[in-house]
């Protein structure tokens, strides 16, 4: 309706100029220019609305048997007046990408016996359902509690043509067989994800800077191994095995900082990623960039 009578109030802006060779009209930080030339009338509406140069909305060229008009990707909506944007706001519900990997306690990622992975192993998960909690009734800038739930996967590609097998009840790296050589080996773990952090931002230009700490929680759902690799120019793909003595949940430690909807984040792992005493003592540690949605 608003648009309809904008393009109404332009309508007769032309039958006016038609008397008046140039014309321009101020409403608000709007201006329309109505220019008579040859025969054409040449309607522009610009907006203001800051120190810097007027930026076009519409324009317009009508003639008597012929018409153009251009609009802006301001479209209309800089002649309504809108709200102010409430720049604090949880960043809960998100999609996550990154590289995940496994490492002992002296941090030597993707380089441990039977657990040597390819820096290509990644991960990857969504916040879809989530709660907050506002200690104070802040509209700019303070602390915040949320916690969430949606799922995440991690996919560790296995280095030096090995595989993760169980061999007596202990799961490890074993090579391939001779004359095979593994194009692709992984150890694909799904979760059920359950983050609750506690959040710190304050105002940035027209957004927010945000810093979040706190704990992850993963309910393991499935824990496949799986090789794929090709016998007399035939591509074979093979299940190796579920399980693996992955252990059935994941806590970890997760901090993160960022602008507005984007950020980086980092999470090193508290609880080992296989069970004791029936894996290497190895722990999940990721880090990779999250959209807030």
């Amino acid at each position: 309706m608003k648009k309809m009578t904008f393009l109404t109030s332009i309508l007769c802006m032309i039958a006016f100029a038609k008397a008046q060779n140039d014309t321009v009209i101020h409403f608000g930080n709007n201006k329309v220019y109505l220019q008579q030339e040859n025969g054409e009338t040449k309607v522009r509406v610009t907006n203001s609305s800051t120190d810097s140069a007027e930026a076009l909305l519409f324009e317009g060229i009508y003639g008597d048997s012929s018409s153009k008009e251009t609009t802006t990707s301001f479209g209309f909506s800089k002649l309504i007046k809108k709200k102010k944007t409430q720049y604090f706001y949880p960043h809960s519900n998100n999609l996550f990408f990154g590289f995940s990997s496994l490492a002992d306690r002296n941090l030597n990622i993707a380089d441990v016996n039977n657990a040597e992975l390819k820096y290509s192993s990644f991960e990857w998960g969504w916040t879809v359902f989530s709660f907050e909690l506002y200690p104070t009734k802040a509209k700019r800038s303070g602390f915040l509690f949320h916690s969430g739930l949606g799922f995440r996967m991690h996919q560790y590609n296995a280095e030096n043509n090995t595989a993760f097998r169980l061999v007596n009840n202990y799961t490890t790296q074993v090579v391939a067989p001779d004359s095979i050589f593994y194009a692709t080996s992984k150890l694909t773990n799904w979760y059920i994800h359950v983050p609750v952090m506690i959040e710190w931002q304050i105002p940035f230009q027209q957004t927010n800077f945000y810093i979040q700490t706190g704990l992850e929680c993963g309910i393991k759902l499935t824990s496949k191994s799986k090789v794929m690799y090709y016998l007399d120019n035939k591509k074979t793909k093979e299940k190796i095995g579920s399980d693996l003595n992955v252990n059935p949940i994941t806590l970890d430690a997760k901090v993160a900082l960022g602008f507005g909807n984007y950020g980086v984040y980092a999470r090193y792992g508290i609880l080992r990623e296989f069970r004791k005493g029936k894996g290497p003592d190895v722990y999940p540690v990721a880090f990779g960039f999250v959209l807030d949605l």
